[in-house]
């Protein structure tokens, strides 16, 4: 070859290397963007799931997953949605039948579907395929998105209870309910005071006079009683009488058992 050949595949050669060089620039440059739409794209899903406020429960669940809003959401369930519960059609329901026409990122919407216990036991499908259709914030068509729900699987399961905001919303209103059984027609607060050395001294005088502690199955003394027996001279003389009767009651049971021989 001469020097000219030489000088011309070179050039060839050259070309065909910038144009490969400019292909993977422009390939690399379309994946970059088609990542970057996707990574910004709205994604809203759909499932069936246990109620946190009660595993029995099943709620459906739409929910936008992605980072930008979704517009114009539709569902199509098939077979269409049925529920064990009487006079309840999610299906006719406006969130189904019509869609959803601004779903912001992270918003989630829970409705009730069906009680687990009760549709066990009915022929009411486990399975729906479920088709989403949206557009994107600009009003571009996405997917249509393609799910499975399968209430097959949440059977049989064991579940640890987890107890969460509904747990705690519900304890304030029991706490609430039983304050209010504490207040008057006035709404003012009813305060029982107890004054503990005073039912103590209590204690220790019904015990000097009766020679028990306090309970259930004991009776205390009369009121005047009490009276006197909180003078400490009186609990004394009560002690001393009450031993002096243990001894008397020792000295006739010592006198009437025979000796041994």
């Amino acid at each position: 070859m001469t020097a000219a050949e030489w000088t011309a595949l070179g050039t060839v050669a050259t070309a065909v290397v910038a144009l490969l060089a400019a292909g993977f620039a422009a390939w690399q440059v379309w994946e970059i963007r088609r990542t970057r739409e996707e990574q910004a794209r709205p994604f809203v899903v759909v499932d069936i799931r246990p109620s946190t406020a009660a595993s029995n429960i099943l709620n459906l669940v739409i929910e936008n997953v992605g980072t930008t809003v979704a517009r114009n959401v539709t569902f199509e369930f098939e077979p269409p949605l049925q529920s064990s519960q009487e006079k309840y059609d999610l299906s006719e329901s406006v969130l189904i039948r019509t869609g959803i026409p601004t779903l912001p990122p992270r918003r989630r919407i829970e409705a009730l579907f069906d009680v687990s216990h009760e549709r066990v036991n009915t022929n009411l499908p486990m399975r729906y395929d479920v088709t989403v259709n949206l557009s994107d914030a600009r009003g571009r068509r996405q997917g249509p998105e393609q799910y499975v729900v399968d209430l097959s699987h949440l059977y049989g399961l064991l579940r640890v209870e987890e107890y969460g905001i509904h747990h705690a919303a519900k304890a304030l209103r029991e706490i609430q309910a039983t304050i209010k059984k504490w207040s008057d027609i006035h709404g003012r607060l009813k305060v029982w005071v107890r004054d503990e050395d005073r039912h103590l001294l209590d204690e220790r005088v019904e015990s000097a006079l009766t020679g028990h502690h306090p309970s259930l199955a004991t009776t205390s003394p009369g009121e005047i009683a009490m009276t006197l027996g909180r003078n400490v001279v009186v609990r004394w003389l009560f002690s001393a009488i009450r031993g002096l009767r243990r001894h008397v009651a020792g000295a006739q049971r010592g006198a009437e058992t025979p000796p041994r021989t």
